[in-house]
């Protein structure tokens, strides 16, 4: 990693809290030096304006997410509603390990930014699907083991496991406590576990 590398690195690593805690609009650029610790010449050769650094923790971040759920699923053995269960529990560890602090970063841009700003309103969008995808894969995986029933719409499934989970972030940091957040994940996961494929009379 060259030193141009490195600086453009420290910049979106100190701004990610920044956003995250204050939001886009309540996020200076001056704050975002400041917290970054790079003059103002060095900032911008990297980062032109606050939208283009913004999508470049917006890269990091995501990057960040999806490492962690990657590792989850990843675990020796897991069949796939278990790799669902795992994804789900590291999420709710991940926002805990904050104390709840600033939430989910894509979530609140959805919300501040998407009337406000096509790129980053497409930006948050590409991570929501990307996710989706995820779990639907997961989903498809499920039904196809008979962990879940062969009819169940696993688009719309898996947008409900993120609807629920955000919702439970949501709350988690609106009343800094954890316990929304993880009655949302137990909540779904004997959800999931409970919509096992049942054998049929004629199936034996």
């Amino acid at each position: 990693m060259t030193k141009a590398d490195r600086t453009r690195l420290r910049i979106i690593e100190a701004s990610l809290p920044l956003f995250l805690e204050k939001g886009y609009n309540g996020t200076s650029m001056r704050e975002l030096m400041s917290a970054s610790g790079v003059k103002a010449g060095n900032f911008y050769f990297h980062f032109d304006s606050k939208k283009a650094l913004a999508l470049a923790v917006m890269d990091e971040a995501e990057e960040i997410f999806f490492d962690v759920m990657n590792a989850a699923c990843e675990a020796e053995g897991l069949s796939p509603a278990q790799k669902l269960g795992a994804m789900m529990g590291a999420l709710a560890a991940l926002i805990e390990a904050r104390d709840c602090a600033g939430g989910c970063l894509f979530a609140n841009f959805a919300l501040e930014m998407s009337d406000a700003d096509e790129d980053l309103r497409e930006r948050t969008a590409a991570f929501f699907e990307r996710w989706r995808l995820m779990i639907e894969k997961l989903v498809r995986d499920a039904r196809r083991e008979g962990e879940l029933p062969s009819n169940i719409d696993s688009s719309g499934f898996s947008e409900y496991i993120i609807m629920a989970l955000e919702g439970g972030i949501m709350l988690s940091r609106l009343k800094k406590d954890a316990a929304p957040l993880k009655f949302a994940f137990s909540t779904l996961r004997d959800h999931i576990f409970s919509l096992k494929e049942k054998p049929t009379l004629q199936d034996g």
